[in-house]
């Protein structure tokens, strides 16, 4: 569990933030963007510099401090939000999705040790009250009947379970790992990550980076691994 979970802390960078380049390289979302893809690279650079030094070594401790006068876990949740509203707009400013900057708040802050056991779970009641919400609307918004396409569904449900499956048990070889049912459960909780296959695929939609049926294709996908 904790091997899948660093892996998907390594992986969700790295592909959140090509994805934040390339959708900001099509569909700039500033007049801070360019269309140069080393701007782009550098942006990317200062935002993860900015966030990931500077929150990452001092927020945990401001946290600490902070819960002697807020009240506790709720004044966590605001300050959390606040954290996510402002790094989701100097993302926009950059030029960047705002997707990233949240992301990587969440990254700088996720292992803090001020934040207790209460704290973790009141965030996590408050995500969960809002995000079933947002999973609604995702599927509201094409028409899952007249989009369906099921060979292209089929095309990317095997596209994705030999690239993450594969993936995985070459990084395990490489890595001195035995190809056995630990490998193998490692490479299935990893092919199992529907919910930011979904959003990235929302984003994808509304940006006009795909289709409304490369969209449906990619939430069955996300839903079958899933499952």
């Amino acid at each position: 569990g904790a091997l899948i979970m660093s892996a998907t802390i390594v992986d969700d960078l790295v592909n959140w933030t090509l994805f934040a380049i390339i959708l900001s390289d099509i569909a700039p979302s500033s007049a801070a963007a360019s269309g140069s893809l080393t701007v782009s690279l550098l942006l990317v650079s200062l935002l993860f510099i900015l966030i990931l030094g500077f929150v990452r070594h001092f927020g945990p401790r401001a946290l600490g401090q902070l819960r002697q006068h807020v009240s506790w876990p709720r004044g966590l949740i605001g300050v959390t939000a606040l954290l996510v509203l402002v790094a989701s707009r100097a993302s926009e400013a950059l030029g960047i999705h705002a997707f990233l900057g949240a992301f990587l708040i969440g990254v700088s802050l996720g292992d803090a040790k001020e934040l207790q056991a209460d704290a973790h779970q009141a965030i996590g009641h408050f995500i969960m009250t809002f995000a079933p919400i947002y999973f609604i609307s995702m599927g509201m918004s094409p028409n899952f009947i007249t989009n369906f396409d099921p060979v292209l569904v089929v095309l990317i449900l095997v596209a994705a379970c030999i690239s993450k499956l594969g993936a995985v048990l070459l990084g395990a070889r490489a890595a001195g790992m035995p190809l056995d049912r630990e490998a193998w459960a490692v490479a299935f909780g990893l092919n199992a990550r529907g919910a930011t296959g979904i959003i990235l695929a929302g984003v994808g939609l509304v940006n006009g980076v795909i289709d409304a049926r490369n969209f449906v294709a990619i939430v069955v996908m996300t839903l079958i691994t899933s499952l």
